[in-house]
């Protein structure tokens, strides 16, 4: 069900789905909100979909982190300088 849903996405192999551990995780995480939480299925949708957000949101940060990190000092300076109200 959980696969059905979406909640979970197996890579596959020739013969057998497989599951990383990010799979197992998330597996934890619905089993919690669902038998622990007494969240609902809508709930769980939209819980799963703004974890999706986040991990979307960190990984564009490091990113830019990482861009920011590769500039000249000068350039560092200035975009940390504009960044200030958002730290």
């Amino acid at each position: 069900m959980w696969v059905e849903e979406r909640w979970i996405i197996p890579g596959s192999s020739s013969q057998a789905r497989s599951y990383e551990d990010v799979d197992l995780a998330r597996g934890r995480l619905i089993l919690d909100l669902i038998e622990s939480m007494g969240v609902n299925h809508a709930g769980v949708d939209v819980v799963i979909e703004l974890v999706d957000q986040v991990h979307s949101l960190r990984e564009r940060m490091r990113l830019l982190m990482e861009a920011i990190g590769k500039q000249d000092p000068a350039v560092q300076n200035a975009l940390w300088q504009a960044l200030t109200p958002i730290r």
